[in-house]
């Protein structure tokens, strides 16, 4: 199992799963690696009405960042490298 870089005693279990990325209810074929997900949430600042002077904090809109497919590459019989997903 690899190391977790900010805990070397703590272990990872991902590398040994295989996950399946999927595009609505169809897989997606030939893809190598897949960026992180990443999610920004806006904090909502409110007062109550009972005690106007004490500001408090919700969580308001998330919004996540698109993600990128790395695609798969292989070797030909010939040596030459090229992506595993051709588009046709």
């Amino acid at each position: 199992m690899a190391e977790l870089p900010g805990n070397p005693r703590r272990l990872t279990p991902y590398p040994n799963f295989r996950f399946r990325l999927l595009d609505g209810t169809h897989p997606v074929p030939g893809f190598s690696q897949v960026s992180d997900l990443t999610t920004k949430t806006t904090v909502v600042r409110f007062r109550s009405g009972s005690a106007p002077a004490i500001e408090h904090l919700a969580p308001g809109q998330t919004e996540c960042e698109p993600i990128t497919v790395f695609p798969a590459t292989s070797r030909s019989p010939s040596g030459s490298t090229r992506s595993g997903n051709t588009g046709n």
